[in-house]
């Protein structure tokens, strides 16, 4: 077999391994990628909320997290300053962050009117005020708070200290199955301090609560 006829047989098996691959490179890209095994997750982590809490059995849900805490209320009660008595009523807001189911931190501000007989005069002023109140949620329906801030009553500036307790005897959950909500019915005891003198007062509230 002459030079010449070698490497016509070489020039043709080298194109045809090189067409061979050419073809098997082309196949790998046409063909259809592999799909991953089943796993029984839920197609995407950002699927809406409730669709994931219905997938999962009531009796197993105890979702929590950090989420607004807001609310409103009014009631009435009482100023107390020694021997004197005067009557208050008003509303409160609260607006702040529920850490978790058992904890918040609020402002609670104050809008109050007063009014009584001082010293045998009959006298009636405004209150204004807030306080930052820690509040922790005991099975999901009673509370407890402590905080402190401040009030102008008429007109002089008070120091405050703020207790406050409730129940909550209408609950229930948000969409997302973490904020509760419902119907608040409390208590709260100020102490301002004014000019040497301690002013007690406790008042009865009931309202609704997002937390």
């Amino acid at each position: 077999m002459s030079n010449r006829t070698l490497e016509l047989v070489g020039l043709v098996c080298v194109g045809a391994v090189l067409f061979a691959a050419n073809s098997a490179q082309a196949d790998e890209a046409a063909a259809p990628a592999a799909e991953p095994p089943a796993t029984g997750a839920p197609p995407s982590a950002d699927a809406p909320a409730k669709a994931r809490r219905a997938e999962i059995p009531e009796e197993e849900v105890d979702e929590d997290g950090v989420r607004f805490r807001g609310g409103v209320s009014g009631g009435g009660g009482g100023l107390f300053l020694e021997s004197y008595t005067m009557g208050l009523g008003g509303f409160d807001g609260r607006v702040g962050v529920q850490i978790n189911d058992l904890i918040g931190v609020y402002a609670q501000p104050q809008l109050g009117i007063y009014g009584g007989d001082i010293g045998g005069l009959a006298g009636i002023g405004g209150l204004v005020g807030a306080s930052v109140v820690v509040d922790f949620t005991f099975i999901d329906q009673i509370f407890v708070g402590v905080g402190g801030g401040g009030a102008i009553l008429n007109n002089p500036f008070a120091g405050e200290l703020h207790l406050r307790a409730g129940g909550y005897p209408l609950m229930g959950y948000g969409e997302d199955g973490v904020r509760r909500k419902g119907l608040m019915i409390g208590a709260d005891v100020r102490m301002f301090f004014l000019e040497g003198y301690v002013l007690l007062s406790p008042t009865a509230s009931i309202g609704y609560e997002a937390f």
